[in-house]
């Protein structure tokens, strides 16, 4: 039996391409060898816009990683602030046993003020499961959770992602929500494929 694990070591980069910007993780895959290094990218972009924190009805206008630390702190999560190779900032959110990129979107020319937010948990390959058998089981929990959505990325590691927006305002406890659901969610998609692999 083969247990998938969450990504423990990645090297984070945020990339710019033709004015667009995408974020994603290295990853080191060992176990398939030293030396390999895949990519996986979602669209996206990232800024820093400091709100004061406060309890769950507190409200916010825009994602930044001060609003990110007063949702996740609270629940003895950690967020570290990090910088890809264009400049651009986002979050590596460590919580409940997991990893998460969490990387503002949808801001202002001068990146601030972002009203998206993409948050991910990203699994290493099943060396022990087929490209077809992944699938299925991706297409088994999209079909059972409406929340998250999980895909194959193109080098076999599986996101779990969730995007959540400020368009007209939200607050922490939704944002709290985002996060705490999707590692929850995150961690019925381990075990499911954990039981495919028995």
């Amino acid at each position: 039996m083969m247990k998938i694990n969450h990504i423990l070591e990645a090297d984070f980069c945020v990339t710019s391409v033709e004015g667009r910007v995408y974020w994603g993780v290295f990853m080191r895959l060992s176990a398939i060898t030293s030396a390999a290094t895949a990519i996986m990218c979602i669209a996206s972009a990232s800024t820093a816009v400091a709100q004061s924190g406060g309890n769950d009805s507190s409200p916010i206008q825009y994602f930044d990683g001060q609003v990110i630390r007063n949702a996740m702190e609270p629940k003895g999560g950690t967020v570290e602030e990090r910088t890809g190779n264009n400049g651009s900032t986002f979050y590596l959110v460590n919580y409940d046993g997991l990893k998460m990129l969490a990387v503002p979107s949808s801001c202002k020319p001068d990146k601030t003020r972002c009203i998206g937010l993409g948050i991910a948990v990203i699994y290493r390959r099943s060396d022990s499961m087929s490209d077809a058998e992944i699938l299925t089981e991706i297409n088994k929990f999209n079909r059972s959770y409406d929340f998250p959505k999980a895909v194959m990325n193109t080098n076999g590691s599986v996101s779990i992602t969730r995007y959540t927006i400020a368009d007209h305002g939200s607050n922490l406890g939704n944002l709290r929500a985002e996060f705490t659901n999707l590692a929850a969610l995150a961690k019925k998609y381990d075990a499911q494929i954990t039981a495919a692999t028995k």
